[in-house]
Protein backbone atom coordinates (compact mmCIF):
# COMPACT_ATOMS: atom_id res chain seq x y z
CA UNK A 1 0.00 0.00 0.00
CA UNK A 2 1.33 3.54 -0.55
CA UNK A 3 0.34 6.86 1.24
CA UNK A 4 -1.01 9.84 -1.29
CA UNK A 5 0.81 12.99 -0.11
CA UNK A 6 -1.36 16.06 -1.03
CA UNK A 7 1.42 18.71 -0.97
CA UNK A 8 0.38 22.35 -0.82
CA UNK A 9 1.85 25.42 -1.95
CA UNK A 10 2.88 27.73 0.91
CA UNK A 11 4.06 31.57 0.39
CA UNK A 12 5.74 31.24 3.78
CA UNK A 13 9.24 29.52 3.83
CA UNK A 14 8.74 28.35 7.29
CA UNK A 15 5.70 26.62 6.62
CA UNK A 16 7.11 25.51 3.77
CA UNK A 17 9.88 23.83 5.52
CA UNK A 18 7.30 22.51 8.82
CA UNK A 19 5.20 21.04 5.64
CA UNK A 20 7.91 18.99 4.64
CA UNK A 21 9.05 17.69 8.13
CA UNK A 22 5.58 16.30 8.96
CA UNK A 23 5.00 14.86 5.64
CA UNK A 24 8.04 12.34 6.21
CA UNK A 25 7.52 8.44 6.92
CA UNK A 26 7.23 8.13 10.64
CA UNK A 27 10.40 6.06 10.89
CA UNK A 28 12.55 8.87 9.45
CA UNK A 29 10.80 11.38 11.99
CA UNK A 30 11.57 8.56 14.89
CA UNK A 31 15.16 8.60 13.65
CA UNK A 32 15.77 12.68 13.88
CA UNK A 33 14.27 12.33 16.77
CA UNK A 34 16.61 9.92 18.21
CA UNK A 35 19.58 11.52 16.62
CA UNK A 36 18.47 14.94 18.46
CA UNK A 37 18.12 12.79 21.87
CA UNK A 38 21.21 11.44 22.09
CA UNK A 39 23.25 14.78 20.68
CA UNK A 40 21.65 17.07 23.19
CA UNK A 41 22.64 13.73 26.08
CA UNK A 42 26.54 13.93 24.87
CA UNK A 43 26.47 17.36 24.73
CA UNK A 44 25.03 17.83 28.49
CA UNK A 45 27.42 15.01 29.64
CA UNK A 46 30.16 16.48 28.25
CA UNK A 47 29.63 19.87 30.28
CA UNK A 48 28.45 18.14 33.39
CA UNK A 49 32.03 16.44 32.90
CA UNK A 50 33.82 19.65 32.43
CA UNK A 51 32.17 21.44 35.61
CA UNK A 52 32.98 18.48 37.96
CA UNK A 53 36.48 19.11 36.67
CA UNK A 54 36.51 22.72 37.06
CA UNK A 55 35.50 21.64 40.91
CA UNK A 56 37.85 19.76 41.35
CA UNK A 57 40.34 21.84 40.09
CA UNK A 58 39.32 24.76 42.05
CA UNK A 59 39.23 22.57 45.37
CA UNK A 60 42.60 21.21 44.77
CA UNK A 61 44.40 24.65 44.54
CA UNK A 62 42.77 26.00 47.32
CA UNK A 63 44.39 23.14 49.55
CA UNK A 64 47.88 23.77 51.21
CA UNK A 65 50.23 23.15 48.31
CA UNK A 66 51.89 19.79 47.24
CA UNK A 67 53.79 19.98 44.47
CA UNK A 68 52.52 16.03 43.75
CA UNK A 69 48.91 16.75 43.75
CA UNK A 70 47.17 14.60 40.39
CA UNK A 71 44.08 14.97 38.79
CA UNK A 72 42.68 12.16 36.73
CA UNK A 73 41.18 13.26 33.59
CA UNK A 74 39.47 10.80 30.48
CA UNK A 75 42.17 8.12 32.05
CA UNK A 76 44.78 10.28 32.15
CA UNK A 77 47.00 11.64 35.46
CA UNK A 78 48.18 15.51 35.20
CA UNK A 79 49.94 17.23 37.62
CA UNK A 80 48.35 20.33 38.75
CA UNK A 81 51.59 22.66 39.79
CA UNK A 82 53.11 21.78 36.36
CA UNK A 83 56.10 24.00 34.13
CA UNK A 84 55.64 24.71 30.97
CA UNK A 85 57.15 26.27 28.07
CA UNK A 86 55.81 28.48 25.32
CA UNK A 87 57.23 29.81 21.72
CA UNK A 88 55.79 31.39 18.79
CA UNK A 89 56.05 34.23 16.74
CA UNK A 90 54.22 37.67 15.77
CA UNK A 91 54.86 41.68 15.47
CA UNK A 92 56.37 44.15 17.89
CA UNK A 93 56.27 47.72 16.98
CA UNK A 94 59.75 49.40 17.71
CA UNK A 95 59.92 53.02 18.83
CA UNK A 96 63.70 53.32 17.74
CA UNK A 97 62.63 51.40 14.60
CA UNK A 98 59.37 53.13 13.88
CA UNK A 99 57.74 50.47 12.59
CA UNK A 100 56.74 46.99 13.53
CA UNK A 101 59.06 44.46 13.83
CA UNK A 102 58.81 40.27 13.27
CA UNK A 103 59.09 39.01 17.13
CA UNK A 104 59.95 35.35 17.51
CA UNK A 105 60.33 34.47 21.33
CA UNK A 106 60.96 30.93 23.43
CA UNK A 107 59.70 31.49 27.60
CA UNK A 108 60.14 28.78 30.63
CA UNK A 109 57.75 29.27 32.85
CA UNK A 110 58.57 27.66 36.19
CA UNK A 111 57.17 27.64 39.70
CA UNK A 112 58.13 27.64 43.69
CA UNK A 113 55.85 26.19 45.73
CA UNK A 114 52.26 28.62 44.82
CA UNK A 115 54.76 31.52 42.75
CA UNK A 116 55.29 31.75 38.88
CA UNK A 117 58.35 32.96 37.29
CA UNK A 118 59.35 33.33 33.49
CA UNK A 119 62.44 33.37 32.12
CA UNK A 120 62.92 33.73 28.20
CA UNK A 121 63.78 35.97 25.40
CA UNK A 122 63.07 36.94 22.40
CA UNK A 123 64.38 38.19 18.76
CA UNK A 124 63.25 41.00 16.93
CA UNK A 125 63.89 42.28 12.98
CA UNK A 126 63.02 43.30 9.89
CA UNK A 127 62.66 39.61 8.72
CA UNK A 128 63.73 36.13 9.86
CA UNK A 129 67.51 35.39 10.41
CA UNK A 130 67.75 39.50 9.91
CA UNK A 131 67.78 40.02 13.49
CA UNK A 132 68.20 43.76 14.84
CA UNK A 133 68.45 43.00 18.37
CA UNK A 134 68.26 40.08 21.31
CA UNK A 135 66.14 40.49 24.96
CA UNK A 136 66.08 38.17 27.89
CA UNK A 137 63.53 38.70 30.51
CA UNK A 138 63.18 37.18 33.73
CA UNK A 139 59.98 38.00 35.78
CA UNK A 140 56.96 36.87 38.41
CA UNK A 141 53.64 36.17 38.08
CA UNK A 142 50.32 35.23 38.42
CA UNK A 143 48.72 31.98 36.67
CA UNK A 144 45.11 30.96 36.62
CA UNK A 145 44.33 27.38 35.19
CA UNK A 146 41.09 25.64 33.92
CA UNK A 147 40.12 22.41 32.20
CA UNK A 148 40.02 24.24 28.65
CA UNK A 149 41.88 27.57 29.39
CA UNK A 150 44.62 29.00 31.48
CA UNK A 151 45.90 32.60 31.50
CA UNK A 152 48.73 34.43 33.05
CA UNK A 153 50.35 37.43 33.87
CA UNK A 154 54.57 38.27 34.59
CA UNK A 155 56.18 41.11 34.89
CA UNK A 156 60.44 41.75 35.59
CA UNK A 157 63.71 43.40 33.87
CA UNK A 158 64.90 42.63 30.77
CA UNK A 159 68.40 43.27 29.00
CA UNK A 160 68.48 44.10 25.62
CA UNK A 161 71.61 43.69 23.04
CA UNK A 162 71.11 45.20 19.92
CA UNK A 163 71.28 48.24 17.41
CA UNK A 164 68.99 51.01 16.26
CA UNK A 165 69.04 53.51 13.36
CA UNK A 166 70.40 57.05 13.98
CA UNK A 167 70.25 59.59 10.31
CA UNK A 168 73.49 61.33 9.84
CA UNK A 169 73.39 64.67 8.31
CA UNK A 170 75.26 66.64 5.50
CA UNK A 171 77.41 69.92 6.23
CA UNK A 172 74.27 71.68 5.50
CA UNK A 173 72.34 70.02 8.02
CA UNK A 174 70.47 68.27 5.57
CA UNK A 175 69.72 64.10 6.26
CA UNK A 176 72.45 62.32 3.95
CA UNK A 177 72.29 58.94 5.24
CA UNK A 178 71.58 56.62 8.04
CA UNK A 179 73.83 54.01 10.31
CA UNK A 180 73.07 51.88 13.11
CA UNK A 181 74.16 52.34 16.41
CA UNK A 182 75.33 49.25 18.88
CA UNK A 183 73.50 49.53 22.10
CA UNK A 184 72.72 47.14 25.49
CA UNK A 185 70.29 48.24 28.06
CA UNK A 186 68.13 47.39 30.94
CA UNK A 187 64.68 47.85 31.13
CA UNK A 188 61.46 46.32 32.17
CA UNK A 189 59.35 43.41 30.60
CA UNK A 190 55.58 42.69 30.91
CA UNK A 191 53.78 39.79 29.10
CA UNK A 192 50.03 38.42 29.45
CA UNK A 193 49.55 34.77 28.45
CA UNK A 194 45.80 33.60 27.23
CA UNK A 195 45.89 29.83 26.26
CA UNK A 196 43.35 27.65 24.83
CA UNK A 197 44.55 23.89 25.92
CA UNK A 198 43.91 21.35 23.15
CA UNK A 199 44.54 18.71 26.27
CA UNK A 200 45.23 19.49 29.36
CA UNK A 201 49.01 19.56 29.01
CA UNK A 202 49.09 21.65 25.60
CA UNK A 203 47.70 23.99 23.62
CA UNK A 204 47.63 27.25 21.51
CA UNK A 205 47.04 31.33 22.69
CA UNK A 206 48.25 34.80 22.37
CA UNK A 207 50.60 36.36 24.28
CA UNK A 208 50.66 40.64 24.43
CA UNK A 209 54.05 42.13 25.55
CA UNK A 210 55.59 45.00 26.76
CA UNK A 211 59.54 46.34 26.92
CA UNK A 212 60.50 49.39 27.86
CA UNK A 213 64.27 51.13 27.79
CA UNK A 214 66.08 54.41 28.00
CA UNK A 215 66.61 53.46 24.06
CA UNK A 216 63.06 51.87 22.75
CA UNK A 217 60.03 50.83 23.61
CA UNK A 218 58.32 47.79 22.01
CA UNK A 219 55.07 46.60 22.11
CA UNK A 220 53.04 43.45 19.99
CA UNK A 221 51.97 40.35 20.32
CA UNK A 222 52.85 36.72 19.28
CA UNK A 223 50.70 33.65 18.69
CA UNK A 224 52.26 30.99 20.51
CA UNK A 225 52.31 27.19 21.07
CA UNK A 226 52.34 26.15 25.15
CA UNK A 227 53.47 22.73 26.49
CA UNK A 228 53.73 21.72 30.18
CA UNK A 229 55.07 18.92 32.20
CA UNK A 230 51.52 17.98 33.60
CA UNK A 231 51.09 14.63 31.94
CA UNK A 232 52.09 11.89 35.08
CA UNK A 233 50.70 8.54 32.83
CA UNK A 234 48.00 6.51 32.15
CA UNK A 235 45.64 5.40 35.01
CA UNK A 236 45.62 1.65 35.63
CA UNK A 237 42.37 1.03 35.80
CA UNK A 238 39.37 2.57 34.70
CA UNK A 239 37.55 2.17 38.27
CA UNK A 240 40.41 4.74 39.54
CA UNK A 241 38.49 7.81 38.30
Amino acid sequence: MYKILLFRHYKDPLKRRLFYVSSLPKMRKKAFFILFTVSALISFGQQTINQHIEGELDKLYKEEYNRKKEIKISGKRYRIYNNYVTLGAGSGYNSAWKTGLLTTAVDFNFHLQKIHFQAGGFLQGRSYGDNQLGQFHLGVGYRKESYNYFWAAYGGISYTNGYFPVTVKDMNGQDSASKLNHFMQSGLYAAIQVFYKVKFDYGIGLTAFVDANQVQTIIGARIELFFSGAFRGNLRHKDDE
